[in-house]
């Protein structure tokens, strides 16, 4: 049985992680190290904790993180990354917040910086239902295109309420499948299949315009180019007691948004990627004084170009 070492956003992360395997996991948890611990965190720069399985707790010793760790963890944290020595073998999202238009995009840049990285990546997703949808469509197009750009398995493991004991056994055995390294198997397969099937009824048409073929309000087409419209205004209390200030879920809005509108039927990028703050000036104080807050940061570097209110319009 193969040694893996976990890389877990919190306790609370890995803790639910260990409750999800069943007894069917072809693995053994050999070491645990924690990215947050208390207030605040450094573990974009590569510090973890140890964690202590058996008292369930974390050690006060700072330990620095190999780089294979730091890189997938710039677009945010994935909730559990599966590594061994010599590299990461996959990263895991769970989330038992039902999957709506709100949030449908806001964890999606953790799991696309894996499968930039060449990692196999899996979000274990909540969902209302099992009608196809545009929210599904959405989430699931998402994912198969991410798999087709980078050619690495991005798998969106959607289930509901009823489905979750079946659901939270394929989420092991796709554990067990790339943490042996095995990514041609029956449950990649038939993972990929029920993407497939929510994501018959997307299309682009669906992103951009209502139902009565009206502009979605935070977005645009052009020939050469996708226009994303955070409309975050600058008022709200959110800027001073929020560590994301208010930008929270436009990274992962951005995001989807090249993934599924700026790659052609080749899954090579042709149109640019703008952000457009509608309602903020360029120099907002928060702008100005949080230049590398982590949301912000990612969606200048998510971005072609970035373009501040008055200065675009569309």
């Amino acid at each position: 049985m193969k040694d893996v070492i976990i890389w877990a956003e919190s306790s609370a992360e890995i803790e639910d992680f260990i409750e999800l395997l069943t007894s069917e996991s072809e693995f053994k948890i050999k070491e645990v190290f924690v990215a947050k611990r208390g207030v605040g965190n450094n573990y974009l720069k590569g510090v973890y904790y140890p964690y202590d399985l058996d008292r369930k707790g974390c050690l006060e010793k700072e330990i620095k993180a190999p780089n294979f760790i730091i890189k997938i963890v710039q677009w945010c944290s994935p909730d559990i990354i599966v590594s061994d020595n010599k590299g990461v073998l996959v990263s895991i999202e769970t989330t038992y917040h039902i999957l709506t238009y709100n949030n449908i995009a806001q964890r999606i840049p953790r799991q696309i910086k894996s499968a930039e990285e060449g990692i196999p990546n899996i979000i274990f997703q909540k969902i209302q239902n099992t009608n196809k949808d545009n929210i599904k469509a959405w989430f699931t197009k998402t994912f198969i295109k991410s798999w087709e750009i980078f050619n690495v398995p991005s798998i969106a493991l959607v289930f509901t309420e009823q489905q979750f004991p079946e659901a939270r056994k394929r989420l092991t055995k796709l554990v067990n499948s790339f943490v042996n390294k095995q990514y041609d198997n029956r449950e990649i397969r038939e993972s990929k299949e029920l993407m497939l099937e929510y994501s018959s009824v997307y299309s682009k048409d669906s992103v951009l315009f209502t139902k009565k073929g009206m502009n979605r309000n935070w977005i645009r087409e052009y020939k050469d180019r996708i226009i994303v419209i955070p409309g975050v205004n600058p008022d709200g209390t959110g800027w001073k007691t929020k560590g994301t200030g208010l930008i929270d879920p436009y990274p992962g809005l951005v995001k989807m948004s090249e993934i599924l509108l700026c790659y052609n039927d080749q899954n090579k990028k042709d149109k640019k990627l703008i952000t457009f703050f509608i309602n903020l000036p360029r120099n907002f104080w928060w702008f100005v004084k949080y230049p590398d807050e982590i949301y912000y940061k990612i969606i200048k570097e998510f971005s072609d170009d970035v373009f501040y209110k008055g200065e675009l319009e569309c």
